[in-house]
């Protein structure tokens, strides 16, 4: 019998409010910091992706500062902490209304 077949995909993290198409049902796992480009280090987050063929859907997602207002409604999906260790970002699922 063959199983569900689960993949990561890896999305740029920005900072205040983002979008993505991500397939339904996927579910964000992890935030960090990855490496470095020429604009400086890059926020990612990994996606656990459990049907590729699933219909496209609109996430929403926004990037607060450590003593922000936490937007609501959300849900948690992480922190990153850049490598000055000054640079922290919390990233949240937006749902409901527009933010």
């Amino acid at each position: 019998m063959v199983g569900t077949v689960h993949t990561i995909w890896k999305y740029s993290v920005k900072l205040g409010r983002f979008e993505y198409e991500m397939p339904e049902g996927s579910v964000p796992i992890s935030v960090d910091v990855q490496s470095m480009n020429l604009a400086g280090q890059v926020a990612s987050m990994w996606v656990m992706v459990t049907d590729h063929n699933a219909p496209m859907e609109r996430r929403r997602f926004k990037t607060v500062t450590t003593g922000a207002d936490v937007p609501e409604p959300s849900e948690y999906i992480g922190t990153f902490v850049a490598e000055d260790g000054w640079h922290v970002g919390h990233v949240f699922e937006l749902s409901g209304k527009e933010h």
